[in-house]
């Protein structure tokens, strides 16, 4: 009997590669099946690619395959997104996720296997501005300048639990940026050695934290680190 391939494609908000009931699935994704040719063996004798797009919410589905056949799903990056989610971090088949190129797979007669699925994420960014606070309010005025050449640090754990660390330095306008994040935790610090001997700060103290009710403007940096915030995909 035929059997058939299918499931989803879907938005990983929190890019731990586990499909959450409150992430919705991606429409008009390119999913690839690659079928074993005629020694039904995948990288053999005259393999044979289709291809399909997802629906709205993010399904498609593989009909009609031959059982006993290998066969590997393979799933395009979706317009608006930059990267694939972990593979296989969870202990349910049915959640986590086989992207961006599943495991081989051979169906049985009659099998519908619906467990093959892949989640996407847009990449996060931190940043803002190191600044001179000339009234010491904790918040930058249009009239405090950026401070240049300052180290800062990035700390922090992405959905899928890998740990990211990552340094930069100020820009002659007192902006930073760390991009191309994975969704997760993250908190940022002031390096000590800009403190101390010829640092770039080594003449400055830290400013108030919090002060404000806007968090653009507002020191956020005590200097040992900001609290830990969680970024998801899109924000």
């Amino acid at each position: 009997m035929p059997a058939s391939i299918g499931d989803s494609v879907w938005h990983d908000l929190n890019g731990n590669g586990i499909r959450e009931s409150t992430e919705p699935g991606i429409g008009g994704g390119t999913v690839t099946l690659t079928r074993g040719g005629s020694d039904a063996v995948i990288n053999g004798v005259g393999d044979t690619i289709v291809t399909t797009n997802t629906s709205s919410t993010g399904a498609y589905s593989f009909p009609g395959l031959t059982p006993g056949t290998q066969y590997r799903a393979t799933f395009g990056l979706p317009t608006g997104f930059t990267a694939a989610s972990p593979r296989k971090l969870g202990t349910n088949s049915t959640v986590d996720s086989d992207g961006p190129t599943s495991d081989i797979t051979i169906l049985g007669s009659g099998q519908n296997l619906t467990s093959i699925d892949a989640g996407f994420y847009k990449e996060v960014k931190v940043g803002n501005y190191v600044w001179n606070d000339l009234d010491m309010d904790g918040m930058q005025d249009t009239n405090e300048t950026g401070i240049g050449s300052v180290t800062v640090n990035l700390a922090g754990t992405s959905g899928g639990g890998a740990a990211i660390s990552r340094s930069t330095t100020t820009a002659a306008d007192g902006s930073y940026l760390f991009s191309t994040l994975p969704p997760g935790t993250y908190q940022v610090s002031v390096a000590a050695s800009n403190f101390s001997g010829s640092g770039s700060l080594s003449t400055y103290a830290a400013s108030p934290t919090l002060a404000g009710a806007d968090r653009a403007i507002d020191s956020n940096v005590n200097p040992s680190s900001t609290a830990p915030a969680t970024l998801t995909s899109d924000s």
